[in-house]
């Protein structure tokens, strides 16, 4: 599968051979039919497999017991590490976006919604808290928040021609983390009253 991600990643579902895959991982065509049916399914198979681990990893944030601010911070700050550890992903992401989803759609679904209601729960508890803003719709939220984290490694290599600094730098990571967190806190937190 990580062979077969790393492939994937760098050149996208359609331009990705099976011969290609299958010799980089050392199995024969075969073997990769009988287990995943198609090139098809193996892709499928990768991109289930990266978005549930994102699915996971978000739910041992969200499902820790602590400030809801801490546990939103968590959440967000694992993400976007997640995201700088894991560029393979955010390339595989990228290839879907310019696909428009083919393939994420059978996958994202049942997550997607799972996850949701996780952070329907940390939101309310925030709005009864008088923490959050009432009027935040969640779904925009989550896209605001992941194109935030996602457009900053999507974009690296342009990055290192605005900033003398490396992008990848781990102050660097920090200083944009903190600048997300510090929009997105702006953005959701109830007026100080």
């Amino acid at each position: 599968m990580a062979v077969a991600r790393k492939i994937f990643a760098a050149r996208g579902f359609d331009a990705a051979r099976v011969e290609e895959i299958t010799g980089a991982a050392g199995v024969n065509k075969r073997m990769l039919y009988h287990y995943f049916g198609s090139k098809e399914g193996l892709y499928l198979e990768v991109l289930k497999e990266c978005f549930e681990r994102v699915y996971r990893m978000s739910s041992e944030e969200l499902c820790v017991e602590g400030a809801v601010v801490e546990r939103a911070r968590a959440a967000v700050s694992r993400y976007f590490y997640f995201l700088a550890e894991n560029l393979d992903f955010v390339r595989l992401v990228g290839w879907e976006t310019l696909q428009g989803g083919r393939f994420a759609g059978q996958v994202l679904s049942g997550l997607f919604e799972a996850g949701l209601e996780k952070l329907e729960s940390i939101l309310d508890q925030g709005v009864r808290e008088g923490v959050f803003r009432p009027d935040i719709d969640i779904r925009r939220l989550l896209v605001s928040i992941n194109g935030l984290c996602l457009s900053y490694f999507s974009r690296l290599d342009m990055l290192r021609f605005l900033w003398p600094r490396d992008p990848r730098a781990p102050e660097m990571l920090a200083a944009h983390l903190e600048h997300i967190l510090a929009l997105v806190w702006r953005g959701i937190l109830a007026p100080e009253k």
